[in-house]
């Protein structure tokens, strides 16, 4: 294969493969996901730099800005952890557990597979059968659970560092991923600050100079979405 990686969001986790036409024959994806055996001297070596991971983005204030909206954002809730984790959860984590989740989340019921390449409809769903068909079902329920109270009070959280750099960040309630407005939220964070040429960067940093980073972020789950805005001033 040319590459392969997961990438990996509060919503779905999704491993991707590139694969050189020739070798379409071929989906070594199933490993991670059907046949992965989680060798314990394998997680050792990833718990190492998962918890680097975790110190670089503890010296990102743009991270630890967001880490700290979602803690408030959705309070009691699943969502207001960090998807890394923290230190003592990524030690804590044992072969058991990672085996666990893997057969209650990667299921028949749950995965969706996406290909696409030199190859039919056809030719992909046999390919897809070949290697994910042998995929168990689990007994675990795809209902929503700790659902997002969206009856929620203003509040704020400040967190101080002894660096020369300051994160501000502002954000409020947005549709959910099920809304008909979705799309035009989305549009809105990205003329709002989704790039380089957007409303904010243009008057905040290019004309004003007022600060060095800022972005609109839209983020929407199943029962809520979030709007925020994210400025970086030193």
């Amino acid at each position: 294969y040319l590459h392969r990686a997961i990438f990996l969001l509060k919503s779905p986790a999704a491993p991707w493969l590139f694969l050189p036409l020739e070798n379409e024959q071929q989906l070594p994806l199933h490993y991670l996901v059907i046949d992965a055996r989680f060798p314990e001297e394998e997680i050792a070596k990833e718990k190492q730099v998962i918890l680097e991971e975790i110190s670089l983005y503890e010296d990102m204030p743009s991270s630890v800005a967001s880490e700290a909206f979602d803690s408030i954002f959705y309070p009691l809730q699943a969502l207001s952890r960090p998807i890394i984790g923290t230190k003592d959860s990524v030690l804590s984590l044992g072969r058991k557990d990672l085996l666990h989740y893997k057969s209650r989340m990667y299921s028949h019921q749950r995965l969706g597979i996406m290909m696409v390449g030199g190859q039919s409809h056809e030719q992909m769903y046999e390919l897809a059968e070949q290697y994910f068909g042998q995929a168990e079902f689990s007994d675990y329920s795809n209902e929503v659970y700790g659902a997002v109270n969206d009856d929620f009070t203003i509040s704020n959280r400040t967190l101080s560092k002894d660096i020369k750099q300051c994160h501000l960040l502002i954000g409020t309630k947005a549709p959910a991923y099920n809304s008909e407005q979705q799309f035009a939220m989305n549009l809105l964070s990205i003329a709002l600050g989704g790039n380089m040429s957007s409303l904010l960067f243009d008057e905040l940093r290019e004309k004003r100079g007022l600060c060095y980073e800022v972005g609109a972020s839209y983020g929407n789950f199943a029962d809520i979405g979030s709007l925020s805005i994210g400025v970086g001033v030193g």
